[in-house]
């Protein structure tokens, strides 16, 4: 006839997998490993402004001047209504919101030309890289210059 016995601890296996689970507890918590993520996460901010950057010049070609904002679900191009483009407000794969920040004009002897810039922010806090820009003639710039 066998007996039951009792375990008093924990065996081999068990202090092994809560060892690794820890491990990935801080890992995935230090301020390195979000960084990299972070990191991994910027092209999409430009891949984003880029992309809104060439809507807004394909928008001017229909339109008497830039879209103020973005509209994902109609284009207008009605001084009463504002001017509106129709594009999704976050960038390709959703990590960053992009805007459009008010056009202005710029006066020269010759012209006035109308100046916009776009923004794309961080969905997910980047204490590094906060915010993105892309101007009418590609001018970017970024809270770091290592952002870009």
């Amino acid at each position: 006839m066998r007996t039951k016995r009792h375990s008093n601890g924990f065996t081999l296996i068990e202090l092994m997998v809560v060892g690794i689970g820890i491990t990935i507890f801080l890992i995935m918590h230090s301020p390195a490993y979000k960084l990299k993520v972070a990191e991994q996460k910027r092209p999409d901010a430009v891949a984003g402004l880029q992309q809104l950057q060439k809507y807004q010049e394909q928008f001017r070609e229909i339109c008497p001047r830039y879209a103020t904002s973005i509209n994902p679900s109609v284009v207008n191009c009605d001084p009463e209504k504002g001017y509106q483009l129709q594009h999704t407000a976050l960038s390709p794969k959703g990590y960053y919101a992009l805007s459009i920040i008010e056009p202005t004009s710029q006066s020269s002897e010759r012209e006035v030309r109308e100046i916009y810039t776009l923004l794309a922010v961080p969905l997910v806090q980047d204490r590094h890289c906060t915010s993105f820009t892309l101007d009418q003639d590609g001018h970017k710039n970024a809270t770091h210059d290592d952002c870009w």
